[in-house]
């Protein structure tokens, strides 16, 4: 009975099953270090500065964890004997659907920062601004990497994302 366990076949089934279990540890460790990291106070206030919230960290760090349970599983798969050729291709069209997905996630952020810099370095506005733009008339409140805050007369608050600033008209008002 011992031989038949220790047979190939079933050392191969062995090998896959530990394939699985280190790798489901190594996935829950490197997940929980990084949430902690992540979760530091500097950390926090360096990401709310990028107008990154908590839910994207965590989406980043769940999309990490479900990329390394899939390798993990594509681990030991290929020590079940499956072949490397079938194991490589699937994982690299997991990793192009992946980049993709956090490639047009990212669109909007992209956009918003590069005009946000160009707001910045060019100096078109400054906090304190008096302007018009787009139906909102205010005072500039907070000129961030993501938007612009803009407060009305009436002490409404309007968040006006950058990349609309770079494409509309402006008024500077006294």
């Amino acid at each position: 009975m011992l031989e038949l366990l220790l047979s190939e076949p079933y050392k191969r089934i062995w090998l896959a099953g530990l394939v699985l279990v280190l790798g489901y540890l190594i996935t829950k460790f490197v997940t929980d270090v990084l949430k902690s990291f992540l979760s530091k106070k500097e950390i926090l206030d360096m990401l709310k500065a990028l107008s990154m919230d908590e839910n994207v960290v965590e989406l980043l760090i769940s999309g990490l964890k479900y990329l390394l349970y899939i390798v993990t599983i594509l681990l030991a798969i290929n020590q079940l004997g499956v072949s490397l050729f079938i194991l490589e291709v699937v994982m690299y069209l997991i990793i192009i659907l992946l980049f993709i997905i956090i490639v047009l996630s990212l669109k909007s952020f992209v956009i918003n920062a590069a005009a946000g810099i160009s707001l910045v370095k060019n100096k078109h506005i400054r906090k304190g601004d008096k302007i018009k733009v787009n139906g909102y008339e205010g005072v500039v409140d907070n000129i961030n990497l993501m938007n612009v805050v803009l407060k009305e007369k009436n002490g409404r608050v309007v968040i006006i994302p950058n990349s609309k600033l770079n494409d509309k008209i402006i008024t500077k008002l006294k």
